[in-house]
């Protein structure tokens, strides 16, 4: 029943006029210059017939007139409302004559005499139409705002839904080429000499490949989800480095891992980076450990490693490009509602806070 308050078409600007506006009108009439009597209701009666009349003729000839310039493609889509409060204004005093007349066979049926009209009533009546028409106008204008306000606003959120899923696919034709080579690789050199293991690493690599390809159909899925995804990731990365790689996950008790949502490959891209740039260049390896603990509405996921700090790397480059994509990420998803944090001392701490999104 919106269209009551914001008619959009000539027949619900009748219907909304009959049912609401008009009644209203009357009301504030009657009550104004005959103040509150036995007759108030027939005086309501009467304005009520003027106003209702008096709003037909005007939508009726507003029409008539529109399809004039139309037909003669006079008629500029940009200033439709201009051309309609105009002509609106226009008719004000074509319509009130008929409108006074059937007024007075109103008032004449109800046993209330009826003067002839003269010209206060009618300046009375124009300065009334004047008014009601300025307000419908007004708010049909605000009502117009709106709706393109939010048509817009849409649209940004349909562009910005596009531009993180363009963001996911890059990194996953990003990730996809250095850690399949890496991965057959290790499969090459494990097939003749540890062919269980090979195998273990071309099911993890699948567990992988099959998480990725599900997951870029949305922007976001369950925290358990991406954890699956990192601990296949790097049990591929185990099976290349050996026991040079150590892996840790601590995830809160009060965590429900399956009902928290979090961004698509939010985890993955820095959990590649501790592996490629914290400790992939020393002999002896290190740890990569990764941690998710709640406190009160907020989400804080930390991925840490041991390794030769931030930028220390001997292959540093394009790991600064992966946390520039998750920063931008997060400020699509969340605005300022999220953060990342680094810290490097002996190692590098990449810390996540975000709020609780259920699944």
């Amino acid at each position: 029943m919106r269209w009551i308050i914001r008619p959009r078409t000539r027949l619900q600007a009748i219907g909304s006029g009959v049912l609401l506006y008009n009644p209203l009108l009357a009301v504030g009439f009657t009550l104004t210059f005959h103040g509150v009597s036995s007759s108030s209701f027939r005086q309501w009666l009467v304005t009520l017939t003027i106003t209702n009349v008096a709003m037909v003729q005007a939508v009726v000839l507003g029409g008539f007139v529109e399809y004039l310039l139309r037909k003669r493609q006079s008629l500029n889509a940009a200033w439709k409302p201009a051309h309609r409060l105009i002509v609106s204004i226009g008719t004000l005093p074509l319509v009130l004559p008929l409108s006074f007349r059937l007024g007075s066979l109103v008032s004449t049926a109800l046993g209330r005499p009826w003067r002839v009209a003269d010209w206060q009533d009618y300046r009375i009546g124009l300065a009334f139409g004047l008014i009601i028409t300025a307000l419908f106008f007004y708010r049909s204008a605000r009502a117009d705002a709106r709706e393109r306000e939010l048509e817009a606003e849409a649209k940004i959120g349909a562009l910005e839904n596009a531009q993180l899923k363009a963001q996911v696919s890059a990194l996953t034709a990003e990730m996809n080429p250095h850690l399949l080579f890496n991965a057959l690789n290790t499969v090459a050199a494990l097939v003749h000499d540890d062919p269980n293991r090979a195998e273990d690493v071309v099911v993890e690599l699948s567990t992988l490949y099959r998480g990725v390809l599900q997951s870029a159909r949305s922007t976001e899925h369950a925290l358990q989800t991406e954890l699956t995804l990192c601990q296949a990731y790097l049990r591929v990365e185990q099976a290349r480095f050996g026991d040079r790689l150590r892996v840790h996950v601590h995830v809160d008790a009060g965590v429900n891992m399956d009902a928290v949502s979090v961004p698509v490959l939010l985890l993955q891209p820095i959990v590649e980076n501790a592996v490629r740039h914290g400790i992939g260049s020393r002999v002896t390896g290190g740890s990569v450990t990764i941690r998710a603990h709640q406190k009160d509405n907020q989400l804080s996921l930390m991925v840490s490693d041991d390794g030769v700090g931030m930028g220390n790397a001997p292959e540093s480059n394009g790991s600064g490009k992966a946390l520039d994509n998750v920063r931008e990420r997060l400020v699509l998803l969340y605005e300022d509602q999220a953060s990342l944090c680094i810290t490097s001392d002996g190692g590098t701490t990449v810390t996540l806070t975000l709020p609780m999104k259920p699944t």
